[in-house]
């Protein structure tokens, strides 16, 4: 019987062992927690250091077109219009954040049904937030602008801004809550390439095309990219999901059927 089956069945053994038996071996599991858990933490940070430099390489580009087709009061009016963004997105955040609790958790236990069930129900909640956030801001851009500003040219701007942008946060949540299944299901590669594979290959050319059409084309180029982003997303989940397995997850081949036809007793 070797040291862990006698601890595990007989407790008192901590009491009788040799001290010196007991610390390497707790030392040694305790040693190769922290080393999993520091592999988790060096790639989570790593996925989270690489989005922040894809939103700020985002965010410079269309500050710079901003400039470059109206000036610096089209900048200013993108500017306070990504303030009240930052307030419409929270929830989404944490949308995302919450699921990738639940689904590391299930996917750690295998439980491949609960972990796309907890999928397909944050997207339902991201996407039905999403279009209520588009139909309030909407609804009131004017009353929201007018709490940041009070120059007549700047609201002018930021309203027609507020306006364009809209939309976008009706697919925004889409991305990130995918990249955040893969992240929490082992598959750092996905969430890569869904975050900055988004950004580079996707939200700066549209922009880079959108600013042809003038100051108004800039912020109009974002819910065209972030509805890109979510269609390429979703098409891949979909097509996940159509082969048996949810998003992030190895497929499992079902069980063969017992032979003769009959169900194996339990």
């Amino acid at each position: 019987m070797n040291q862990g089956s006698l601890i595990r069945e007989r407790p008192d053994a901590l009491g009788t062992e040799p001290v010196g038996r007991l610390l390497r071996r707790a030392c040694t599991q305790t040693t190769m927690s922290v080393g999993v858990y520091g592999i988790y933490a060096l790639t989570n940070a790593w996925f989270v250091f690489l989005n922040s430099i894809g939103a700020g390489v985002l965010a410079a580009v269309a500050n710079r077109l901003l400039i470059a087709a109206a000036g610096p009061l089209a900048l200013a009016a993108y500017a306070l219009c990504t303030r009240i963004g930052t307030f419409a997105t929270m929830p989404q955040t944490g949308i995302a954040q919450g699921l990738q609790v639940v689904a590391g958790y299930n996917a750690g236990l295998g439980a491949t049904g609960r972990v796309d069930r907890a999928i397909s129900l944050a997207l339902r909640t991201t996407l039905l937030y999403g279009a209520a956030i588009c139909l309030l801001l909407l609804a009131v851009a004017h009353p929201l602008v007018d709490a940041f500003t009070t120059d007549p040219a700047l609201r002018a701007h930021a309203v027609t801004a507020l306006h364009l942008l809209a939309p976008t946060y009706l697919l925004v949540g889409v991305g990130p809550l995918v990249a955040s299944s893969f992240q929490a299901q082992g598959r750092p590669g996905p969430a890569y390439v869904i975050s900055a594979g988004g950004i580079a290959c996707v939200r700066i050319p549209v922009l880079l095309v959108s600013s042809r059409f003038g100051a108004a084309g800039v912020p109009a180029g974002f819910p065209v990219a972030e509805a890109i982003v979510a269609a390429l997303v979703l098409l891949v989940r979909h097509r996940r999901a159509s082969v048996g397995g949810p998003v992030g997850l190895p497929c499992r081949a079902p069980p063969a059927p017992p032979r003769g036809g009959q169900e194996e007793e339990p």
